[in-house]
C-alpha cells in the first residue's frame, strides 16, 4: 500500500466448482482477518499450454490423496485394498453422510468434516491397534500348537520304542525253551 507502507498480500483459492466460488465471494467478502478486511474476487481458471490439467483438480479424491502425500507408492495402494476389502467403520459412514448430505450453505460443515476426519483417523488407529492385537495372540496360539505339535511327536516316537522293545521282548520270551517244573512226568523213573 502506497500510503501505509504495508504490503497488501494476496492469496489464490481454487474452488471445486462455480457454487463454492460464489459461496466464497459471498462469505468472505468484507471479512476481516488479523485487523485487515478481506476482498474477495474471482476468476475462470484456464490452464497454459505447458500445464498438466490434473495438477489443477480440486475434487475430493484428488486433494485427500494429495494431503496424505500420495505419491502412487505401493503401501498407499496395499491400505486402499485392505480399506476396499474391510466393512467401512461407523465412523467413516458417518463422514461419508455428512460430505454428501449436509446442507452446502453451512458454514460449519468444513469444520464438522474435519473433526468427523479425526474421529476416522482415530478410529482406524484403535482397528489397527485391534487387529495387530490380534496378530500377536495369532502367532502366539500358533507357536503354542507347533510347541505341543513337537511334544506330540516325541510322545509318539517314545511309543513306537516302547512297542518296539515289547515286541522284542515277547520275541525273546517265545523263543527261550521252557523248563518242565517236573522232571519225572517223562516217564523216566529210575
Amino acid at each position: 500500500d502506497k500510503e501505509t507502507g504495508k504490503a497488501k498480500g494476496f492469496g489464490w483459492l481454487k474452488y471445486e466448482d462455480q457454487r463454492s466460488t460464489d459461496l466464497a465471494v459471498d462469505n468472505l467478502g468484507g471479512a476481516t482477518i488479523g485487523s485487515r478486511m478481506v476482498r474477495v474476487d474471482h476468476a475462470r481458471y484456464k490452464f497454459r499450454d505447458d500445464e498438466d490439467p490434473d495438477e489443477g483438480k480440486v475434487d475430493w479424491a484428488t486433494m485427500t490423496k494429495r494431503e496424505s502425500g500420495g505419491g502412487g507408492d505401493d503401501t498407499e495402494d496395499e491400505e486402499d485394498e485392505e480399506a476396499e476389502q474391510r466393512p467401512m467403520l461407523p465412523e467413516e459412514r458417518e463422514l461419508a453422510l455428512l460430505v454428501r448430505d449436509h446442507d452446502e450453505d453451512d458454514p460449519m460443515k468444513a469444520f464438522l468434516i474435519e473433526e468427523k476426519k479425526k474421529e476416522v483417523e482415530e478410529a482406524e488407529e484403535q482397528l489397527r491397534r485391534e487387529e495387530e492385537k490380534l496378530r500377536e495372540i495369532e502367532s502366539k496360539v500358533q507357536r503354542e500348537i507347533a510347541e505341543k505339535r513337537q511334544e506330540l511327536l516325541a510322545r509318539e516316537s517314545q511309543l513306537r520304542e516302547i512297542e518296539a522293545r515289547m515286541q522284542r521282548e515277547a520275541s525273546a520270551a517265545a523263543s527261550v525253551p521252557t523248563q518242565d517244573a517236573n522232571p519225572g512226568a517223562n516217564g523216566d523213573h529210575n
